[in-house]
């Protein structure tokens, strides 16, 4: 207690925020992540790893969908609240109206081509029903989105870190409980089960942070509550013409993220095409091919982004600290909290990199039963290219590091993801593999 209270004189009120704000994102992310070891190491055992390798291929889909109607908009969100506090209630009203038109669209989009995007997109019509959990999925992670980036922009971060927890406890909870009732029912275990609890976790963070907005809405500065001074008749023209003025400042910000979101995850839903497709060519079969690629992501990759975690939670409260200062126009306080993220990512980049290097192998094979997800981390674990363990690799490995290596970042130090890859925390694909 006293220590607390020593290190919240010696703090500035926003550095403390920032302080108390990464380390309670950190502490839930922490736990996050140790759930979703857990439960991968399920997955891995239940539905194996070509379920796996079909489980990842589904979620580019999802992170397409985020980038288009959710992602973008929660960082515009989140920067235009906290250059704008006394607004904070009409920005977020506007994105949410936003964010949750265009999820809608993009849901019943995938729901009318599920079998195009499956087997002419994906090259897998297994994934078609897979997709309808999916496009289910995307409202509820639009309004969930929306709600924290309100909550990062006023700098209040209990109600998001919370969500992160609910989220993955439910899914979590869900899965080995329909498990079990299968198990006893003499219903074998598909990979359908771990997308339905991927809807399930959506829809309970929803619920969670929807309550908590009605219930617990954050505070302004002065420590009261942002109300509605305009009378029910009044009230509709009023929201709109907030939206007139408020919309366009917004997706100003908004589609430049979303186009270069976009991209990231187009690419990342062609790695999972490709990878699949060039094993095929070198001589796997279709389940061999998806069994090495379901290590690659549903093993090897949570072990590499793990480190994230503190990084993650530290670049989700830069962009409203950083913003904060370019508003006041303090270039100095937005260097110096920027190189010092830099350089606290450096230190445990490399830190990590030693550690996947020398006991990769060993904590593959010892916590997934499996030489190639080994394999995987101590390759991965390198900043620069993996070649040089490529003569260590059976043929298949060697094929899947050929083609694995040229993915922008995936030999970057773990720790520096988190600043050239801030969408990872904001449902990015990346988290998915991680924090799952």
């Amino acid at each position: 207690m006293k220590d607390s209270l020593k290190i919240s004189q010696k703090l500035s009120p926003r550095k403390y925020a920032l302080f108390t704000g990464t380390l309670l994102l950190t502490s839930t992310g922490l736990i996050t992540r140790v759930l979703g070891f857990f439960y991968r190491i399920f997955l891995s055992r239940t539905i194996g790893a070509e379920g796996l390798g079909l489980y990842n291929m589904v979620h580019p889909v999802f992170g397409i969908c985020f980038a288009l109607c959710a992602g973008s908009i929660q960082t515009a969100i989140s920067q235009s609240v906290a250059a704008n506090v006394r607004k904070g209630r009409s920005i977020f009203r506007t994105g949410l109206v936003i964010s949750m038109s265009t999820s809608f669209v993009l849901a019943w989009l995938i729901i009318r081509f599920q079998d195009f995007l499956a087997g002419s997109i994906l090259m897998e019509p297994r994934c078609a029903p897979l997709l309808t959990y999916i496009a289910v999925s995307v409202p509820c992670a639009a309004i969930h989105a929306c709600i924290n980036g309100y909550y990062y922009g006023m700098q209040r971060t209990r109600v998001p870190a919370f969500a992160q927890v609910i989220e993955q406890s439910v899914r979590i909870g869900a899965v080995f409980l329909i498990a079990d009732i299968m198990l006893e029912a003499g219903i074998g275990i598909t990979v359908q089960l771990a997308v339905a609890g991927h809807l399930i976790g959506e829809i309970a963070s929803t619920l969670y942070t929807v309550a908590a907005c009605q219930f617990f809405p954050p505070k302004l500065p002065d420590g009261t509550y942002a109300k509605d001074t305009d009378s029910d008749g009044r009230r509709f023209s009023a929201a709109a013409d907030s939206f007139r003025r408020t919309a366009p400042a917004l997706m100003t910000l908004a589609l430049p993220l979303m186009g270069n979101r976009l991209i990231l995850n187009i690419l990342s839903s062609a790695e999972a095409i490709w990878i699949p497709g060039s094993l095929n060519r070198f001589g796997l079969s279709s389940s061999e091919a998806f069994s090495i690629y379901g290590v690659l992501t549903g093993m090897a990759l949570p072990f590499i982004l793990f480190p994230s975690t503190i990084f993650n939670s530290l670049a989700v409260l830069l962009l409203p600290t950083v913003a904060e200062a370019q508003s006041e126009g303090n270039e100095r306080r937005i260097a110096g909290t920027i190189s010092m993220s830099l350089r606290y990512c450096l230190y445990v980049g490399i830190l990590c990199i030693g550690i996947f290097t020398l006991f990769g192998n060993d904590l593959g094979v010892s916590v997934f039963k499996d030489e190639n997800a080994g394999s995987f981390i101590m390759t991965l674990s390198l900043p620069l290219s993996g070649h040089h363990h490529g003569k260590h690799l059976k043929r298949p490995r060697k094929d899947l590091h050929h083609v694995y290596s040229e993915r922008d970042g995936s030999f970057r130090p773990p720790g520096l993801r988190a600043v050239w890859h801030p969408e990872i925390r904001n449902h990015g694909v990346s988290d998915r593999y991680a924090g799952q």
